[in-house]
């Protein structure tokens, strides 16, 4: 499929999904802040019970990752490199996109989109300790966890008493960074 096709079909999916949670604002009247927090990102709107839900999906998708670590650091290398290791490459890219959409889907769900914690984490795990996931993906799911709580708690505070969605902070912290490692490869010294 061309690359052209796909963003097109993101940008027509991303349209209809929008056109119905504007028509769901539209018809909420008192819900409308617990649904801009969860659209922004915010944790504000959960308690502790939502925890039997995810923490279950998280743990299994997260234990099960850690199969992939072998394929992860030969994919690394290249797609032909990891073939002509034994590696099944596209069996694996389908396999490791099902276990992000899971784990992804049980965190939006809860917390709505919370923007670059998945992205920048990983980056900063790999730019400190390199590019071995061994290393990578455990300290990336414990890294991820810091940034939240560290980021939900700039949110609590930095405009007390009132509450920013998450999402904002983790945005202002992540879309400079993405811009400073755009740059960087720009001038290729990534």
């Amino acid at each position: 499929m061309r690359l052209e096709t796909i963003i097109l079909a993101g940008v027509v999916v991303q349209s209809f999904v929008g056109a119905c949670l504007s028509l769901v604002l539209a018809l909420s009247n008192e819900q409308l802040q617990t649904i801009v927090f969860w659209m922004m990102g915010s944790l504000a709107l959960t308690d502790w019970s939502y925890n039997q839900i995810i923490f279950p999906i998280i743990l299994v998708v997260s234990v099960v990752s850690l199969f992939f670590i072998k394929e992860l650091n030969m994919l690394g290398l290249g797609e032909e490199a990891a073939h002509h290791s034994g590696v099944s490459v596209q069996r694996t890219r389908f396999l490791l996109l099902i276990l992000a959409s899971i784990v992804t889907g049980a965190a939006v769900s809860v917390s709505g989109a919370i923007g670059f914690v998945g992205l920048v984490v990983p980056h900063i795990i790999r730019l400190m300790f390199g590019a071995d996931y061994r290393v990578i993906l455990p300290l990336s799911i414990i890294g991820g966890a810091i940034f939240l709580v560290g980021a939900d708690a700039v949110a609590r505070t930095i405009l007390a008493p009132r509450e920013l969605p998450l999402g904002v902070i983790t945005a202002f912290l992540g879309a400079p960074f993405f811009g400073y490692l755009l740059r960087r490869a720009k001038r290729g010294f990534f």
